[in-house]
């Protein structure tokens, strides 16, 4: 029921000849479930709160059943915003 948000800031693939990608280090374990969203998500407004109320509910939802359950809210909280969104989640499974 802990919510760790780990953020990091680049430019699109291919965009800029060579880049490093950001790095972090986090231990995972059973029952911990990795969500990775566009800017598109974690921008819709300003105060991304809603993702973290989102991910504090979560029960036994399939990883597939979160990023909707994620995308579904931002699509319901956009107003005039255009972006493209895209949630990706994986549910770690075993040590």
């Amino acid at each position: 029921k802990k919510v760790v948000c780990v953020r990091s800031s680049s430019l699109p693939t291919g965009i800029v000849g060579v880049s490093e990608p950001a790095k972090s280090r986090i231990r995972f374990s059973k029952g911990d479930i990795i969500v990775i969203a566009s800017d598109g998500v974690t921008e819709v407004i300003r105060d991304d709160s809603w993702i973290r109320e989102v991910l504090k509910n979560v029960g036994e939802e399939s990883a597939k059943e979160i990023s909707d359950n994620l995308l579904n809210k931002a699509l319901k909280l956009q107003s005039n915003h255009t972006d493209d969104m895209t949630v990706l989640a994986v549910k770690i499974t075993e040590k």
